[in-house]
């Protein structure tokens, strides 16, 4: 029989080390008890975890399960070691089976462990067909073992919160092939498929008080990035910490605000960077510190957006609709705008994607100021990762902006977004003014 406690509950795979371990830590931190899932459960342990076929590599990684267990109780809080392997489905039907009888519960399910082994970097001729298998395993049908297993007891209480660690693997394609900065398709299919998975259980259970993300890290410094992946065109030094994610998983199950992106995509560096989650970090240095040109170029850029943004907070529907001037430029048309002008020069321009965009600053009259918002953020995240993927920024646009001759390159288009979203910016604070004296600072 199930042991009924009142702490919540949080279950972690992949905590044995990088962005599982910084997650369990986090939530050990916001007060949960915390069950953690991995192969590596003792320090020093040795398996395969070469991302090709190339060459073998079965030197010990940093961490195991009972590192991380120790600083969870460290914490005050209980931790729940739970032995697993993402390719044995019955050893995670096993875990969560065992954590509903030692603890009663599992309030969070944070999906983050995925497939470690060749195939990750090797081109598709050079990867056989079942280490394709072995990824989609893994990355894609692991995940689901463990949600039909979690979330009848989420929706018998009517709460829970599922979390699944995407990439930006899962709709961008590689910057160059598979070992020269690239990855494999192994890597991309699989979590092309677990992206998908949130949206659905957001679809089905809206009603029920279950809510699902997935979280996207961004470039992460994690031990095993540092150990392996220099070899593979991957600089550790230019990661984010992993703490990044854990503070961003923590938002999405405290902030009042996060209920509304139930079934979304949350690009965890841009909300820790805008919200100022993890004290002494941003996606860019200030302008008094010295960063990459790139770092600089998407501060600023990022500056201008969240002043855009902001101008429209604290305001009735009818005000943020309302014209500020005789063209009958509005706040939430300034945001509509921008929305498309982010995908306009980024992926239409830059990138050469045929898409259609709408432009316009008229909002449809049923759309809120969240959704709206929240297109903007999205289209913006996606546009810095085009900029963070690409390894030069003077690379050419893969067509010209239409109505204009030659090709601009990715810095012009940075420095033009720049431009124009500072003068929407200034567009958008004349109106807010108009409407209640507010002014940005």
């Amino acid at each position: 029989m199930a042991k009924q406690q009142t702490a919540k509950v949080a279950f972690v795979t992949g905590a044995s080390r990088g962005i599982g371990k910084a997650i369990a830590i986090e939530l050990a931190d916001a007060g949960y008890d915390v069950a953690i899932l991995a192969r590596t459960v003792h320090e020093g342990e040795t398996r395969e975890h070469s991302s090709t076929f190339s060459r073998s590599d079965t030197t010990p990684l940093p961490g195991s399960l009972d590192g991380t267990a120790e600083l969870i109780r460290a914490r005050g809080r209980r931790a729940l070691v739970v032995p697993g392997d993402l390719l044995d489905h019955p050893s995670l039907v096993d875990g969560v089976a065992t954590v509903l009888h030692e603890w009663g519960r599992v309030d969070v399910l944070v999906n983050n462990g995925r497939y470690v082994g060749p195939g990750h970097m090797d081109r598709i001729v050079d990867t056989p067909v079942r280490v394709l298998r072995d990824h989609l395993e893994a990355n894609s049908l692991a995940p689901v073992v463990l949600i039909k297993a979690a979330l009848p007891q989420m929706l018998e209480r009517g709460d829970g919160t599922i979390i699944n660690i995407t990439s930006g693997v899962a709709y961008e394609d590689p910057p160059a092939p598979a070992g020269e900065g690239g990855w494999g398709l192994g890597y991309a299919i699989s979590k092309g498929a677990v992206h998908r998975i949130a949206g659905v259980l957001a679809v089905e259970h809206r009603a029920s008080g279950v809510r699902a993300y997935s979280v996207q890290p961004g470039f992460i410094a994690t031990e095993r990035i540092a150990q392996d992946m220099a070899a593979f065109g991957f600089d550790a030094a230019t990661g984010a910490p992993a703490a990044v994610v854990g503070k961003a998983c923590r938002w999405l199950l405290e902030s009042p605000d996060a209920r509304a992106r139930n079934g979304q995509c949350i690009q965890a560096q841009q909300l820790c960077s805008e919200r100022g989650l993890l004290p002494g970090w941003s996606l860019a240095a200030g302008p008094d510190l010295v960063g990459s040109e790139r770092d600089v170029l998407l501060h600023y850029l990022n500056k201008n957006r969240n002043a855009v943004v902001r101008t429209s907070e604290g305001l009735g529907d009818e005000q943020q609709r309302a014209p500020g001037v005789p063209s009958g430029t509005n706040l939430l048309g300034i945001v509509q705008h921008l929305t498309g002008v982010e995908q306009h020069w980024f992926r239409l321009v830059f990138q050469g994607v045929d898409l259609e965009i709408d432009d316009s600053m008229a909002v449809p009259a049923g759309a809120t100021r969240e959704q709206v918002v929240t297109a903007y953020r999205e289209a913006c995240a996606r546009s810095d990762e085009i900029v963070r993927a690409c390894p030069d920024l003077s690379t050419l646009a893969a067509i010209a902006n239409p109505g204009e001759d030659g090709l601009d390159s990715l810095r012009r288009i940075i420095a033009h977004m720049i431009e124009e979203t500072a003068r929407h910016a200034g567009q958008a604070d004349i109106v807010r003014e108009q409407i209640d004296g507010v002014t940005e600072d």
